[in-house]
């Protein structure tokens, strides 16, 4: 009989381990597919704000268009940013991720729009 309160006690703490590792893990996945949402976001944003800087009406629609395609407003990447901005480490590794998508779409850009011929 005791032994088998053991056993319970050791199965329902290795439980609540994993459990606890599970939830974790969730968490940091949706964390990452956040900022990723949020990132690709302000990056499209930014670079069109720079194509378009010379029409500024033309920006607000392709805005419009990019915010719409993630089902995002203006409202809710200020409240983004307010909350991660309270945070340093979030917000460092945000814009990490800012850097490589905004580098990673103007290579991509200038590779369609420049031809090099060899």
């Amino acid at each position: 009989m005791r032994y088998g309160r053991i056993i319970a006690v050791i199965i329902i703490i290795v439980a609540a381990y994993y459990g606890y590792s599970f939830v974790k893990k969730q968490i940091v996945t949706e964390r990452e597919k956040m900022f990723h949402r949020y990132a690709e976001v302000i990056s499209e944003v930014s670079l069109a704000a720079e194509l378009y800087r010379e029409k500024p009406d033309s920006f607000l629609i392709v805005r419009d268009s990019i915010l719409g395609r993630h089902n995002l407003t203006i409202d809710s990447i200020e409240v983004f940013k307010e909350r991660l901005s309270r945070d340093n480490r979030q917000w460092a590794e945000v814009w990490e991720k800012i850097k490589l998508i905004t580098d990673s779409l103007a290579d991509d850009y200038l590779q369609d729009t420049i031809r090099i011929e060899p």
